[in-house]
């Protein structure tokens, strides 16, 4: 617990002080950074699994997708190439699992037949980067400091929802949520990590109002409602990779970050909040322009 702490408060350190210093350029580095660790262990949790891929192919297009995903609109900044947000996503998917397939032919898998990693390859390009870089178009929806803003309280509300569901399932938790995928998840802990999500995204939405130059007000309530639907699905995430992992017979993805595990044990509830979060503000927005 002592290691998860310390780790914790060096991420959010480190995450505030790069923002702070370059942005959204910070950002998209950290992105980068961390959907390239995912999805390099993803696919050596898969090849434990005994499925074919090609990582190092995969994570190339993976690390050419994150920047693409808003340098691409930034540069168009007239709208001629990309007119509609769902086009442009669609194509930036399609374009960067190509881009993996090209690079199998200079990366090829250790395997007889090539074309088995494929599809395995092409999916986690999809699952961790391509779902990942909704976060960039979040930003995009406001873009400056309530671009960056609206990224971080997606953040805050899936992480406190990871925080409550440890804190009050260790405490009170009895029932198993999903002992077959991940024994140590109770009911208990999925409520509390529920309601300490709520409580982080109606925080962060006050903080926001009052001491950041959003360029909008976050209506509260809303805040409170958004974090429901996001909460939920961090959870399932987390359920997910738990079922890739118990596949794979480990416990952790990865040891690069003490006490939590891998880059993909960090990520694993933003990778389905991320597209979920954006469509939700598109829809929706904030309550007060």
């Amino acid at each position: 617990m002592k290691k998860r702490i310390l780790s914790t408060f060096a991420l959010w350190g480190g995450l505030f002080a790069v923002v702070y210093l370059l942005k959204i350029h910070g950002g998209i580095l950290i992105l980068t950074v961390l959907s390239a660790g995912a999805q390099w262990e993803l696919y050596q949790i898969w090849q434990k699994a005994g499925r074919r891929v090609a990582p190092a192919a995969g994570v190339f297009a993976g690390i050419l997708l994150i920047p693409s995903a808003y340098y691409l609109r930034v540069l168009d900044a007239t709208d001629h190439l990309f007119k509609d947000d769902w086009a442009s996503i669609g194509i930036l998917g399609v374009a960067t699992v190509l881009v993996a397939w090209l690079m199998m032919r200079i990366f090829p898998p250790k395997t007889r037949f090539p074309g088995e990693a494929m599809i395995p390859t092409a999916l986690g390009v999809l699952y961790v980067p391509f779902l990942l870089q909704y976060l960039l178009q979040l930003y995009l929806l406001e873009r400056g400091a309530g671009g960056l803003f609206l990224c971080v309280w997606v953040i805050i509300t899936v992480k406190f929802t990871d925080m409550g569901a440890l804190l009050v399932g260790k405490f009170f938790g009895k029932n198993k949520m999903a002992p077959t995928l991940s024994p140590k998840k109770t009911w208990e802990g999925a409520i509390g990590g529920s309601l300490f999500s709520v409580l982080g995204s109606i925080l962060a939405a006050q903080i926001g109002n009052q001491y950041l130059e959003l360029g909008f007000e976050f209506n509260l309530g809303l805040a409170a409602l958004l974090a429901i639907p996001i909460c939920i699905t961090g959870q399932l995430g987390d359920l997910v990779e738990s079922g890739f992992k118990r596949q794979a017979g480990v416990k952790d993805s990865g040891h690069s970050i003490p006490g939590i595990g891998g880059a993909l044990d960090l990520m694993d509830s933003l990778i389905f909040t991320a597209p979920l979060a954006y469509l939700l503000i598109k829809i929706f927005g904030t309550g007060h322009s």
